[in-house]
């Protein structure tokens, strides 16, 4: 009964107040929704992705450190083969900490894990600098005994960095559905909002029109 007595352009005037509620509801959490999957987005492509691309390229500096040493074991010390196997264990050095850096910047949430590898990759390169230098003295005896013991910790190091990617990486697929997920349940909101409005409108339609 009190419906019944209100103007219908009040009537209508508060459906189109209702529907706008409604409309700003769903607009307001749709825009909260994009917000965090586009952050959410961004943090994956921006930087955990390239995170692990530098992670990936460090853990080849560990291959590329330890052949310079054997290298340095296996050339006469003053050779020009020899000599290159020096430089190329410092240039496997200073490439390998550069990454390590860039991908605790990208991934601070990961710095910690990050600069745990760094730290073993810093002692490999001592064993192994200490072997280059043996067997750039000729003491090739020495320096082969010292490689075996680096081997291991490589072997120990670029299989724990490894796993840390893979690890890194099932957990953007997990993140990734979960965007996938929200994305899904904003586009149904949004479409039973439109239907909510239109059958809204249909209604008064008729009840103004009698049809």
């Amino acid at each position: 009964k009190v419906l019944s007595n209100i103007p219908i352009v009040a009537k209508m005037m508060l459906v189109v107040a209702l529907m706008g509620v409604l409309s700003l509801g769903i607009t307001a959490y749709n825009s909260f929704e994009t917000a965090k999957l586009d952050s959410s987005y961004s943090h994956l492509t921006d930087k955990l992705f390239p995170a692990l691309v530098k992670l990936a390229r460090a853990n080849r500096n560990v291959s590329a450190l330890m052949y310079a040493g054997y290298r340095a074991v296996a050339y006469d010390g003053g050779s020009a083969e020899g000599k290159h196997a020096g430089e190329d264990r410092e240039k496997a050095s200073k490439s390998a900490h550069k990454l390590f850096a860039e991908a605790r910047t990208l991934a601070p949430e990961k710095a910690s894990h990050i600069k745990a590898f760094e730290e073993r990759f810093s002692a490999l390169d001592a064993v192994v600098t200490e072997a280059t230098r043996l067997g750039l003295a000729d003491d090739n005896a020495a320096a082969a005994a010292i490689m075996q013991r680096a081997d291991k910790q490589a072997t120990a190091l670029t299989t724990d960095m490894a796993a840390f990617n893979d690890a890194v990486i099932a957990e953007t697929d997990r993140l990734s559905a979960e965007n996938s997920a929200g994305a899904s349940k904003a586009m149904w909101i949004e479409w039973g909002g439109g239907i909510a409005r239109s059958e809204e409108h249909t209604s008064e339609l008729q009840s103004r029109f009698g049809i």
